[in-house]
This record gives structure tokens, sequence and C-alpha cells, in this order.
């Protein structure tokens, strides 16, 4: 018992770090939710933060109430796990048969929780679902389930990351490299916060599919060659969250050590633009990427240069958003030697008064708690460590950046 209370106090100083609990609810965690609910096909669905006497709930779907005490949360048994805590049928599991969460309302049969985990190896609480009969999860339903908590992971750190901005307002020349640091994380926030947007197209891919495969059983109408197609379709949309989510995280990190691998261009654009496509199309901006070979390839860091990418375009989105034409365009040019990957936007160019200052750090054009002035800084630095270049055409009409990529 004294080592249980001394890990709950622990446990409350990692969650003050966060300021998390009782915050109002968030969309970006919300929708989350309401996805694993639906991809699982459960009525209940939980992000569940856990202090020293109770159970809180950041995110719900399927339940009215806000919290319960610890005491008898399962969760508090997920969180001592390493990996998905799964109950086939409560009523019939020694260890929760008589709780009240399953002799009364909610009335639990099945549950499985992924413990959320921060850097420091705490489990703050759990991505659970929830449901009023026994059942089982698929592999691929587990999967989604691990790739959804770790984005979770990923927005409570972001939350973290911003408080500890929020807090430092001078920065010293010897506080400079952390700061930096610190300002990566946050410009990842902004984008962050659209994430969940961003990720909305796939989810509806996937309610979709599995909504007709549910359609199908429920009328015996099952059709073994559509129940493949669907099953890769849905396959391939979750590896593609999980891919965008493994993007947001490389992002805090320098990534110099990340092998050089050879990779298509045209692939590694289409997967930046799930970042972005569905933000900029919703904003009635009109997005065109010229056509570019399977075949053209480079060898480079894939993660660190869709990072280039993805900055260049929100940087254009920013700039035209509120303007009166709006347009971006993406185009790709090559030489014997180089690869020319060029984001040029409907905007009337930078001021020369600027041109030379625009990729120091700090230095943003942006309005106030909008950028950080990292954004092109540390974008060039990327492109220099693959001995490229991130420039700004100054003979452009248009505002146009050219990030050049040696083959």
């Amino acid at each position: 018992m004294q080592l249980e209370n001394k890990i709950n106090t622990m446990r409350d100083q990692q969650l003050w770090e966060y300021q998390i609990l009782d915050t109002p609810p968030e969309s970006s965690y919300d929708e989350l939710v309401e996805f694993v609910a639906a991809f699982c096909g459960v009525p209940i669905a939980l992000i569940t933060i856990l202090d020293g006497k109770r159970q809180w709930f950041k995110s719900k779907v399927g339940t009215t109430i806000d919290q319960t005490p610890q005491d008898i949360a399962i969760c508090a048994h997920a969180i001592k796990q390493t990996k998905t805590f799964i109950i086939s049928d409560a009523s019939k599991d020694s260890r929760f048969s008589d709780n009240p969460l399953v002799t009364e309302d909610p009335k639990i049969r099945f549950y499985a929780g992924i413990p959320l985990i921060d850097q420091t190896g705490f489990a703050l609480g759990t991505l659970c679902v929830i449901d009023h009969i026994p059942r089982i999860l698929s592999g691929n339903q587990i999967h989604c389930l691990e790739v959804i908590s770790r984005q979770v992971m990923t927005l409570l750190e972001l939350r973290r990351a911003n408080k500890i901005l929020k807090d430092r307002e001078i920065y010293s020349e010897s506080q400079h490299s952390q700061t930096t640091e610190l300002l990566k994380l946050k410009a990842l926030g902004e984008m962050a916060g659209g994430i969940a947007h961003e990720i909305n197209n796939p989810m509806t891919i996937i309610h979709g599919r599995t909504s007709h495969l549910k359609e199908m059983a429920e009328c015996g109408a099952i059709n073994n060659e559509k129940v493949i197609q669907y099953c890769d379709i849905i396959i391939s949309v979750v590896a593609r969250i999980s891919k965008i989510i493994k993007g947001l995280r490389s992002f805090s990190r320098s990534g110099e050590q990340d092998p050089i691998e050879e990779v298509s261009i045209s692939e590694l654009i289409n997967d930046t633009l799930e970042f972005c496509r569905e933000k900029i199309g919703n904003s009635n901006i009109h997005l065109t990427i010229e056509p570019i070979s399977i075949d053209l390839k480079v060898k480079c860091r894939s993660v660190q240069i869709s990072q280039v990418i993805l900055n260049l375009l929100i940087n254009a989105y920013d700039a035209v958003e509120t303007a009166t034409e709006r347009w971006i365009k993406l185009d790709v040019t090559e030489t014997n030697n180089t690869v020319e990957i060029r984001v040029t936007d409907s905007g009337a160019g930078i001021p020369k008064k600027i041109e030379e200052k625009i990729f120091e750090p700090f230095f943003s054009t942006k309005q106030k708690n909008k950028g950080t002035g990292l954004g092109l800084s540390i974008s060039r630095g990327i492109a220099k460590a693959h001995l490229g270049n991130l420039t700004l055409d100054q003979n452009s009409t248009n505002t146009r950046f050219i990030l050049t990529i040696p083959k």
C-alpha cells in the first residue's frame, strides 16, 4: 500500500506538468475517441486520466459521467500493464465480477485499455473501449488502438511542452539550444492541433468500410472478395494514420541518426500531403500538384525532407488563407545531379528588405502566436545536412521556395 501511495503521489506530480485534469473538452482528443469507438464497434470509448483518488475522463463517447473513484476503476489495473489489457467478459472474471461498474450501470462486460505512458515511464491513464456484451477484438482493431494511444500521448506531450514555453518568457543566450528544441515542439503543436482534423478523411474511409461490412454481415450477404478488399483498404489507411503519427513524433527530434534511404519523391510528397490536404481543401485554396515520375528517387532521411515540404506548404497556406486569389502549386524538376521541389503560392513574394532575414532563427512575418520563426531556419538546416539547400526564388513573380536535394 505504501508503494502504491508513493506511485500515486509521483503520478500526481507528473500530471501537474501536463495541466490536463479538469480541462474542458477538446476536439483533437474527442475525434480520436469517436474514431476508436466506431472502428472497434463499441458503445463506449474513453481517454482516462488517473490521479491519486479518481479516474477522470478527458474525452468520452457513450457515457455522461465525468469520473469514477479510482478504487473501482478497471483502468487502474490497465495502467500497470505494458501492453493492451483485455477483459473479454468481466462478469466471469474474479477480479471484477463484483465491481459496481460491472454489476450496475454501465454494466461493463468487455474492456480493452492501453496505458498512456509518458517519457519518464509513468502511465498517466488509458485509452479504453468498453461494451455491454462479451466480445473480442481483431488484430487490426488492437493495432489501431495502439496507434491512436500514441497519438493521444503525443497530444499530451505537446500540451506539456507548450506549458513549459508559456512559463519561459525571457531566454538567455545560454538557453538558446534548449529553447530551440522547445520551440520545435511548439511548432509541432501548431500542426498537431489540426492533425485530428487531417485524419478525418482516412477515419471516414475506415468507418464507411466497417459499416458496410457490418451491413453485409447483418443481412447475410457476406462477399469474401469484398471483405478482403475492404480489409486491405482499412489496413492501408490505419498504416497511413500510423505514419502520420510517427512523422509527428519524429519532428520533435533532430533525426540526424536516421538512416539515409532511397525514396520515391512522388511517394514522399503524397505521404506529406496527408498532413494538410484536408486543411487546404476545406479553406477553398486550390492546390495543384504537377505530375511526378514514380521512378524519380533520391537518397535522404525521408522524415526530415517531409518536414521541410510540410513546413513550406503550411507557410503557403498561412500566406494565402485570407487573400483574394488563393492557390498553392507544388512541382518537381530535376537535373543530372539534383532534384528541385518547388512550392509556389499566389502571394506577391517576400519584400526585398526582409529576404535575407526570413531564414534567420526566430524571425517571423506571421501574426503573434501563429508562428515560432523557426520553420525556415530549421528547414534550411535540414536541407544543408543533405548537402542541398532551401532558397527563395527571387525571379518568381509569386512567392516560391525551392528545396534542392542531390540525387
